[in-house]
């Protein structure tokens, strides 16, 4: 079977695929909800975000699409550690400025 993962992966938390979180950095990003406000994320290590990004994000038990609308938001949240990381940013052009 050498294909079977290894037995330690079975049972590694499925959103901590970096074990570097320190520093991490943090975005908010706007979701297609009724809401007056944005979540925050935190963005991977190996991943370039800026605001007007189109992204994919956890929400609950799903994924969503989402816009990223302010990079490293206020510093006093933490080091970002206990955040869901953003899933995936699309090939797209970003939103214009004019359109957030």
């Amino acid at each position: 079977m050498a294909d079977s993962p290894d037995f330690d992966d079975l049972f590694a938390p499925a959103d901590a695929p970096e074990s570097r979180v320190v520093g991490a950095r943090v975005v908010d990003v706007l979701l297609p909800l009724a809401l007056d406000k944005a979540y925050s994320y935190r963005a991977p290590a190996d991943v370039s975000l800026s605001p007007g990004d189109l992204v994919k994000v956890p929400l609950g038990n799903r994924e969503t699409l989402g816009v990223v609308w302010d990079r490293d938001p206020d510093a006093s949240g933490g080091s970002g550690a206990n955040l869901k990381a953003v899933a995936h940013r699309y090939d797209w052009p970003p939103l214009s400025a004019n359109l957030r």
